[in-house]
């Protein structure tokens, strides 16, 4: 049995704050439920990541997490001892002490927060020779980063593994943030060839990976994602309709996209594709549906400046904003098609959903797309306007071929399981143990 501490602070609230679900974190979620029922597994769980300023919080938070809102419960790995009554004191009133100014900071003046944080950085600072930090083989035989680069306070003898989600942001630097590109750095920089092994979301993000990085692609195991449960077909029309009347579809055909406002999305050539279809079928009363944060995102301006160009666009491209799953699964569910002509992707995962629920998908024919769709989507060029729009007349145009598309979908998304997905990282860990242990016998 591999004992193994799974890493998931990105997954879970720091003290005070409500948890806010990411995509990173619904991977997370989904693999611990997969992983920890894994025979072959003694599993636990972890906080910490390399440059943390508090890794005494960090680490709290995914204890109290692992206890009291998992079901059932599990282990926590510390990574800390305390050295006196002092420090197990200690490490309580600093947990409070950052739950009461987490929930101060967004009604308080600025001043007034910044002194909040100081007196915290100063009061970690007094009391951090009361705790001594470190886990080693003695504890566990594998330690997985599902985000971050690994913990400082890990042992040099215990073995790492490292999710790969992408590493898009080096591609295009100039539509990511600092803190997004410098995450994504530090993991990379963190990296120790003859030590560690890394999954990656698909065949194209191990390419893309081990390109960028040099790191040796016989180390990178895949592991494809899959889509929640709760992604499913709805056929209940009150839900439905109350769902269209929320975002303003009535009762006419529409075509859904799902993705945030940012360059490599290629929302521009896909409004320049739908005017197209409009132009060339007057009798089509249907709408484009754009789901997405407008605030994720650095292309909101050539967005609007394109629907800006025809008038007729202004009420027939519609703003959905962010939108629960729940209400998602039913616009997957009732549109026409599902429309994705990114220009890159680590792996895709709103295809794969949208094909869940039995939608018509047509997608780019580049980077990891066509290992998520296969054979059951139509594919496009993303570069390609006249293709696009040609994709589009040919699905709102042909019902049957809805249908034919819609089952091929069903059949495709079948073929993808968290379970899968769980059981390939499983075996990157056994890589790893036994990478190890054959280093440690030389």
């Amino acid at each position: 049995m591999i004992r193994v501490a799974y890493e998931v602070s990105f997954a879970v609230p720091r003290p005070g704050l409500r948890p806010v679900m990411t995509g990173v974190g619904r991977v997370i979620e989904e693999l611990l439920r997969c992983l920890r029922v894994n025979p072959e597994l003694d599993l636990q769980v972890a906080g910490g990541f390399g440059g943390d300023w508090n890794p005494l919080i960090t680490s709290l938070s995914v204890q109290k997490w692992a206890s009291r809102v998992l079901t059932p419960p599990i282990r926590a790995l510390k990574g800390y001892r305390t050295r006196s009554k002092f420090g197990a004191g200690a490490a309580e009133t600093l947990y409070r002490f950052e739950e009461r100014a987490n929930r101060a900071t967004e009604s308080s003046p600025f001043a007034l927060r910044k002194c909040r944080t100081l007196a915290i950085a100063v009061t970690r600072r007094v009391t951090q020779p009361a705790f001594e930090w470190g886990a080693g083989r003695n504890e566990i035989d594998v330690f997985h980063s599902t985000f971050q680069s690994p913990p400082d306070w890990l042992s040099p003898a215990v073995p790492r593994v490292i999710t790969i989600h992408d590493v898009i942001p080096l591609r295009y630097r100039d539509e990511y943030d600092p803190i997004t590109l410098g995450t994504l750095e530090s993991v990379l920089a963190s990296l120790d060839p003859k030590r560690d092994f890394a999954t990656a979301v698909s065949q194209y993000t191990k390419n893309d990976f081990c390109d960028l990085s040099g790191f040796p692609p016989e180390r990178v195991v895949v592991a494809p994602l899959s889509a929640a449960d709760h992604f499913r077909p709805v056929t209940v029309e009150n839900a439905i309709g109350e769902v269209r009347e929320r975002y303003g579809l009535a009762d006419k055909p529409f075509l859904l996209s799902v993705s945030n406002p940012q360059p490599r999305k290629n929302i521009p050539l896909l409004i320049r594709s739908f005017y197209r279809v409009l132009r060339k079928l007057p009798s089509w009363g249907g709408n484009l549906v754009l789901v997405g944060n407008v605030k994720a995102g650095f292309g909101l301006n050539a967005i609007r400046d394109e629907i800006a160009k025809e008038p007729e666009l202004s009420h027939r491209v519609i703003w959905a904003g962010g939108v629960s799953d729940e209400h998602l699964c039913y616009l997957y569910s009732s549109c026409q098609a599902f429309l994705f002509p990114s220009t890159l992707e680590g792996f895709g995962l709103p295809a794969l959903e949208a094909m869940k629920c039995g939608a018509p998908v047509i997608c780019s024919n580049t980077s990891s797309l066509p290992e998520v769709a296969g054979d059951a989507a139509i594919m496009i060029d993303p570069k390609d306007e006249v293709a696009l729009a040609n994709a589009l007349f040919e699905v709102v145009s042909n019902p049957a071929r809805q249908r034919e598309l819609a089952a091929q979908s069903l059949r495709r998304a079948a073929s993808f399981s968290w379970k899968a997905s769980a059981d390939k990282v499983a075996e990157a860990y056994e890589l790893a143990v036994n990478a190890g242990r054959l280093q440690s016998a030389r």
